[in-house]
């Protein structure tokens, strides 16, 4: 589906009317808004309300969980990491249930990174690969 100016702006951007009509042309899908040279966290914000558009709340409801427990486990494994050296076992081994691998020091190119695994699952939710 191709999502229009006219979409986008109802949505109310931060962006002018002119930015999106340069953006978006005749209109564009979520994998063409999902690589849109915009900062990520706006491509985010666009592919959430189009996931809500598309599918319904729960799809939308389901990210949000998906993205809370991320951070849940992300914080607390980096935590734990800190703690005096000591990783609490309880907290490895939801860890590692999450199947989630990141380091123990974190960077901006670890949030960038989370930031772009956000952008995949919802274009995969929006297509109804996911």
């Amino acid at each position: 589906m191709k999502y229009t100016v006219e979409k986008i702006m109802w949505w109310k951007p931060c962006y002018t009317l002119e930015r999106v009509k340069e953006l978006v042309g005749d209109g564009l899908d979520a994998v063409e808004l999902a690589h849109l040279d915009i900062p990520p966290k706006d491509r985010v914000w666009v592919l959430i309300r189009m996931l809500y558009d598309t599918c319904n709340e729960d799809a939308v409801i389901s990210f949000a969980g998906n993205c809370a427990l991320r951070a849940y486990y992300l914080s607390s494994y980096a935590f734990a990491c800190t703690y005096n050296g000591d990783v609490i076992e309880a907290d490895a081994e939801a860890f590692a249930t999450a199947e989630l691998a990141f380091d123990v020091s974190f960077s901006y190119d670890d949030l960038i990174s989370e930031r772009q695994w956000q952008i995949d699952y919802l274009v995969a939710a929006i297509e109804g690969t996911r």
